[in-house]
């Protein structure tokens, strides 16, 4: 085990220093994730996705001897029920090398190889890789990793890291095959982000599938939907929460996030206490709006069956995911085929 705070890598242009983040590093992460990815990147957003975050989030800074950040690797923590206890993953996003020193990150020694293991040493429970790398920090070690990374950056990590693959993601496209019936028994309501508050009851439905279910997915209670969308600094005003409700109850039987677009809606989120309730859910937003409705879930997904009962039909995927995890703790990659995500729980939309 490494005592030390630090790393550094001698190479025959300079020292670099590999560390965890601190705040004063905040400007310098900005600059060089602009570079890397030739945008400009929202402080705004920045802040609510790392800061605000109710699961915290886990970086390796790799800097040169001007303390530019030639290595950034991050991840967002994810507060996840695991079959019937709660445990932390990461999901990993903003992962980069800074042009200017690509000439140092490729192959096996290379900065950004160097700087991954660190990261997996210091911040992932049984990493595999040299104690020796792990540095001094005060952040819980979490128990699993997983992202829904291009084609690219998938097999960067499959070669370096070994990643392992979920189910591949599908996406699905409302059709004119819709039910057009509607029911008697339950009733659709619908309320902003930007307007309105968070329905009384969302807690109780995570509650109840939490025990039905024993999920392995990200806890969905009111703490996690109100960062994701009630906050959101760019997305907020775009978001529409739909519940189901019978029209005599306030209780909840299932919830959707839709995202608002010219284009389509594309179903964010959900959370149902039944296949049914989700069939029905659906069926009410499909003779609500108007718009095309897309979504992405897992090949393998236990909630796919109430999108094509309602006339949902598969497409080509049109984003090149490739769904990736990776465990070392017991249990976790033998059930890796239950891991339930949904488009929301990524960094994309």
């Amino acid at each position: 085990m490494n005592n030390s705070a630090i790393h550094q890598i001698k190479t025959t242009r300079g020292t670099f220093t590999v560390r965890e983040f601190c705040p004063k590093d905040q400007d310098q992460v900005l600059s060089s994730w602009e570079k890397a990815f030739n945008k400009k990147v929202n402080p705004d957003y920045w802040h609510w996705k790392y800061n605000k975050n109710p699961g915290g989030f886990r970086t390796i800074v790799c800097l040169d001897e001007n303390g530019t950040v030639a290595v950034h690797y991050a991840g967002l923590g994810t507060r996840t029920w695991f079959h019937d206890q709660k445990i932390i993953g990461l999901q990993f996003v903003d992962i980069y090398s800074h042009p200017k020193y690509r000439w140092a990150i490729g192959g096996k020694t290379g900065l950004f190889v160097k700087t991954a293991r660190i990261f997996w040493q210091t911040f992932v429970k049984n990493a595999p890789f040299d104690e020796s790398l792990s540095l001094n920090t005060e952040k819980e070690k979490v128990s699993f990793v997983w992202g829904l990374p291009g084609k690219r950056h998938a097999r960067l990590g499959q070669m370096v890291i070994k990643y392992g693959t979920l189910p591949k993601a599908i996406f699905l496209e409302s059709s004119s095959n819709s039910s057009k019936i509607k029911s008697l028994f339950f009733t659709l309501q619908k309320v902003s982000p930007q307007k309105d508050d968070i329905p009384q009851g969302v807690d109780s439905l995570w509650e109840k599938v939490k025990k039905n279910f024993s999920p392995f997915c990200i806890i969905k209670d009111k703490k996690y939907i109100f960062w994701r969308y009630w906050v959101h600094p760019i997305f907020s005003r775009d978001y529409i929460f739909y519940t189901l409700k019978r029209p005599w109850s306030s209780k909840i039987y299932a919830w959707a996030v839709l995202k608002k677009t010219q284009e389509q809606d594309i179903v964010m989120d959900f959370l149902a206490e039944s296949k049914r309730a989700l069939e029905m859910l659906l069926k009410l937003i499909l003779l609500e709006t108007r718009q095309k409705i897309v979504t992405w879930l897992s090949e393998d997904s236990f909630w796919k069956d109430p999108f094509f009962k309602n006339g949902f039909i598969q497409k080509k995927e049109p984003l090149g995911i490739v769904p990736s995890i990776q465990s070392f703790s017991n249990g976790i990659m033998d059930k890796k085929n239950e891991f339930h995500w949904t488009i929301g729980d990524a960094d994309l939309y």
